[in-house]
């Protein structure tokens, strides 16, 4: 959208006024308490949680159609916690990746 966009204005004030100061509380504690791993750089960990966190609103409605994604409360909800268990566990299957092969 271009700067001028009402939307536009709205999505920024709303990130500037109430997500960042909620990300930089959240972000810092996380970093103080050691809950992220000593080997993840807190800026890009805030950067893949911002993706997590606007990607469905900001997606395209074919590009969700394309994957049968509606959104609706109880598909955020559902959405939430498995980027929660994502945050917490990751999805790769740490045993499965020492059975793969390098491409030839």
């Amino acid at each position: 959208m271009p700067p001028s966009e009402v939307q536009r204005e709205l999505l920024e004030k709303v990130f500037l006024d109430v997500a960042k100061p909620a990300q930089d509380v959240i972000f810092e504690k996380l970093v103080e308490q050691g809950i992220l791993k000593q080997n993840m750089d807190p800026k890009l960990c805030r950067v893949s949680y911002i993706s997590l966190m606007v990607f469905p609103f900001i997606a395209p409605p074919p590009l969700l159609a394309i994957h049968g994604i509606e959104l609706n409360e109880e598909f955020l909800n559902r959405l939430i916690e498995h980027n929660i268990q994502l945050m917490t566990e990751g999805f790769i299957n740490v045993e499965s990746t020492s059975t793969l092969q390098e491409p030839r």
